[in-house]
């Protein structure tokens, strides 16, 4: 079951010194996600949000009260009003009232009550606490968030760190950065010396391809290796065009031809990576050595794409994979007095480099049919016909720098035209054939 929970969610469990590097970028990557990577930084000296304090409204009964008209220049002479409520001193004096003896002291319960000092005080705290209010409620929100970040992080923690190095490195009162510390210090690896680790594996998984067999397990290491050391920044993969450069470089022995379209007319140097040159060799090899129970297709309409810098529109992809399927009703509407001709010259061609028997390959446009039969080179294209951009580049580069291609579609076009004369020839046999006939009719 865990297995499988962590192809599902590629979630890295932290166990030992082998996991720590992705299970510690897992973790960085969460927390800036989330933007409280400077919270959990082992390097890092923020620190996290304190809870606001709720602000306490004004208390009314600690202004000034109203009196009577008698009264009132006594009471305002005699009377000390207290501080603004909690809002703006820690404590309140009591209000000091020097009374006659005919009156009673009266403590305010509403701002009708209060005089008209001690209701200009009243309000002025009451604006003021409104203020103190709205930037509580602002702080409190950022707070709370901040701990549901922070508690997501630590149940991540929780639940990807094994039971052993829990108990070990995160205390119950610890905080984020003090939990992860721990760990690094408990389980954490040198980057200097993982780095050469991977880049040892990197130039191992280089290793020159000798055979097509296991080009599929060849390719998943080379993946592998080539990301740990491109998530570690390793020298030799910083540079697109020589990671280009040295994986042509181990699979040239295989895949020559489809190495050899990297250096053509339609090589696209900025529209290129390491992910998009992969996808491109797994193509190509799908193709020309596919594992067992899946079979070749007709066209590699990736290498052809590629060839012409971009991605062939699905007409031309039709026309192009249709050549086969198409091509002999064009033959069988010529008549059968062609039939032999026909077959005659691709029994001429059944040995040697323009053969395309059953799983047979062309020379020129790397398609499954014979290079006689090969519409991009002898020219004789029929209407329903579609030349695919990169085949025709491809093609085009071949046949200015393949020697071998050239003399072989010199003596296809040399030999194009002789069945005409072999045709004639036929011909001119066959009345004697009948004439032989005909005495043993005369008889």
């Amino acid at each position: 079951m865990s297995s499988n929970h962590n192809q599902r969610d590629a979630t890295v469990i932290l166990s030992d010194t082998g996991s720590w590097i992705p299970w510690y970028r897992q973790l960085k990557m969460k927390c800036q996600s989330q933007g409280i990577w400077s919270l959990a930084d082992p390097e890092g000296v923020q620190h996290p949000l304190i809870r606001p304090i709720l602000p306490i409204p004004p208390d009314i009964s600690q202004f000034e009260p109203a009196t009577s008209a008698n009264d009132a220049s006594t009471a305002s002479s005699h009377t000390v009003r207290a501080g603004r409520g909690h809002t703006r001193a820690t404590a309140q004096d009591p209000i000091e009232v020097r009374q006659s003896s005919s009156h009673t002291p009266t403590i305010p319960m509403r701002p009708s009550d209060l005089s008209e000092k001690g209701l200009e005080a009243y309000k002025e705290d009451r604006e003021d606490y409104k203020l103190r209010l709205e930037s509580y409620k602002i702080h409190e929100r950022d707070y709370q968030e901040e701990r549901n970040k922070i508690s997501k992080t630590v149940e991540h923690i929780l639940t990807t760190v094994t039971p052993h190095l829990q108990l070990s490195c995160c205390s119950e009162n610890g905080t984020l950065r003090e939990w992860i510390t721990a760990l690094q210090g408990t389980v954490g690896v040198d980057v200097d010396e993982e780095r050469a680790r991977v880049r040892e594996r990197y130039h191992a998984a280089l290793k020159p391809m000798r055979t097509p067999a296991n080009w599929e397990a060849w390719l998943s290491e080379y993946d592998q290796a080539a990301t740990r050391a491109e998530t570690l920044e390793v020298a030799e993969v910083m540079q697109t065009q020589a990671v280009i450069d040295d994986f042509l470089g181990s699979v040239s022995k295989v895949a020559s031809t489809w190495t050899a379209a990297f250096h053509g007319p339609g090589y696209d140097k900025k529209a290129i990576n390491r992910k998009r040159m992969m996808k491109l060799f797994r193509d190509h090899m799908s193709l020309h050595n596919p594992s067992r129970g899946k079979p070749k297709s007709a066209f590699s309409v990736v290498e052809a794409s590629y060839a012409a810098g971009g991605e062939s529109d699905s007409a031309t992809q039709r026309g192009a994979s249709s050549v086969e399927i198409r091509a002999p009703s064009t033959t069988n509407n010529q008549g059968r007095g062609n039939s032999k001709p026909t077959n005659k010259r691709k029994n001429r061609q059944s040995t040697g480099r323009g053969t395309a028997s059953a799983g047979g390959i062309c020379p020129a446009c790397e398609q499954p049919h014979n290079i006689a039969d090969c519409y991009y080179v002898n020219g004789q294209q029929p209407e329903w016909f579609k030349p695919n951009r990169g085949i025709t580049k491809l093609v085009q580069y071949k046949l200015e720098h393949d020697p071998s291609l050239q003399k072989l579609v010199e003596e296809n076009i040399h030999e194009s035209k002789r069945p005409r004369l072999t045709t004639m020839a036929s011909r001119s046999i066959t009345p004697q054939i009948k004439t032989s006939h005909t005495p043993e009719s005369s008889g």
